[in-house]
């Protein structure tokens, strides 16, 4: 039996989609097999918790079974969408489950492991947290969007889903095309104080950042004076 209680997935949903967004920065950073190997796990990781959730041992055991152990994703997940989707018709959707379990496994131990591996076994993540959602009759959050421009081969932003996880590289000046663009769309933007920078984002300004929008972001100076940051305006706010 369980050594901790089941924890609803209504409770743990937010929980869920802020992991998988970390797993997606972590997944964006990697550069080496090892990296890709940890995204493997974190993987596995990911789907055990998830697991952990969704499976109930008072709903969900299946008769003349041992209830599954608290680590054995595959065996809670298969028993939880076997008892919400019963019959041969909804076999897919379970061996989906499982092929994402195995997917993790095989990336956390392959000593080939590439990106294309690792984010085949984050993605597999996200389609069973889908699943399981739909299941359980939950909504999932919409993907943040990014908000931000392209200026040449260069894309600037100032909100995205991954952006305040990402690696911090050396700023970089505000190149006057990306000004001229601001301008050209009306979008309200000035330079602000770094030591102000709390109250900047209190007034609905937010800072902008040069980001590959995968493993790494600049803040962006006014090039005269490094202690002032390019700011932003959130309409909304």
């Amino acid at each position: 039996m369980y050594l901790t209680p089941h924890i609803p997935l209504m409770s743990s949903l937010d929980a869920l989609e802020a992991s998988l967004s970390t797993l997606r920065a972590q997944l964006g950073r990697g550069s080496t097999v090892q990296d890709f190997q940890q995204v493997g796990h974190q993987s596995r990781e990911f789907l055990i918790t998830l697991a952990q959730s969704v499976h109930d041992p008072a709903k969900h055991s299946l008769p003349n079974t041992e209830t599954p152990s608290r680590t054995d994703a595959k065996a809670m997940l298969g028993a939880f969408i076997s008892h919400t989707l019963p019959g041969e018709g909804h076999e897919e959707a379970r061996r989906l489950a499982r092929s994402a379990v195995d997917m993790a496994n095989a990336v956390q131990h392959d000593r080939m492991a590439t990106k294309q591996d690792a984010q085949l076994a984050v993605e597999g993540c996200a389609a069973v947290l889908a699943i399981a959602a739909i299941l359980s009759g939950e909504s999932l959050a919409p993907a943040e969007a990014w908000q931000g421009i392209s200026v040449g081969n260069r894309y600037f932003a100032w909100g995205g889903p991954t952006l305040h996880a990402l690696d911090d590289r050396d700023p970089v000046p505000a190149p006057e095309p990306l000004l001229h663009e601001l301008r050209a769309r009306g979008i309200t933007h000035r330079f602000g104080t770094k030591a102000k920078l709390r109250n900047h984002l209190a007034q609905g300004w937010a800072p902008a950042w040069e980001t590959d929008r995968h493993s790494w972001r600049r803040e962006v100076l006014y090039g005269a004076d490094g202690d002032q940051v390019l700011l932003i305006k959130n309409e909304a706010a």
